[in-house]
């Protein structure tokens, strides 16, 4: 569940949530803004329409810069994700939520995606990680919380590729 709306002042930019993923996809990034959509505007998902989320190939975060000068740990941590087998890269941001709320929000568009075999099904290796920045400023992936919804993200040494 997301946080609580609050006023806006006259003048404030709202809190903006953030996570990002890195994972394997056989299909094209328009296939999986296409998938994407179609949850968003499916009401059982539950996920929010004013979602923001934008994909890119990891050689196209690289060579567009697509990520801000103080998310430069996630370069770092794509040329890893990259050797290991994964070839895309999204961002998500939700006004109003926490990072964890979003990383959770991105968790459950892919419990979807993987159960609706859309984009990644299950019967593919999947590699999946999604992270978010904490309340010290620190990058850390879901997988290494206690937050829910874990059920098809595979940690970092428990990953595999068909």
């Amino acid at each position: 569940m997301m946080g609580p709306i609050q006023s806006l002042e006259k003048g404030k930019t709202p809190a903006m949530g953030k996570a990002y993923a890195f994972f394997y996809a056989e299909c094209g990034a328009s296939s999986i803004r296409y998938e994407l959509n179609k949850l968003k505007a499916d009401p059982d998902t539950n996920i929010p329409k004013n979602l923001q989320v934008f994909t890119y190939t990891i050689n196209e975060m690289h060579r567009n810069k697509m990520v801000a000068n103080n998310e430069r740990e996630l370069v770092v941590l794509s040329a890893a994700w990259l050797k290991k087998g994964a070839n895309y890269f999204m961002k998500t941001f939700l006004p109003y939520a926490t990072n964890h709320e979003v990383a959770v929000t991105m968790n459950r568009m892919f419990d979807f995606m993987t159960l609706n075999n859309s984009v990644i099904a299950l019967d593919r290796s999947i590699v999946i990680e999604i992270y978010f920045r904490d309340e010290r400023g620190k990058f850390v992936a879901k997988s290494e919380t206690t937050a829910t919804c874990n059920a098809y993200v595979e940690p970092v040494n428990a990953w595999r590729r068909g």
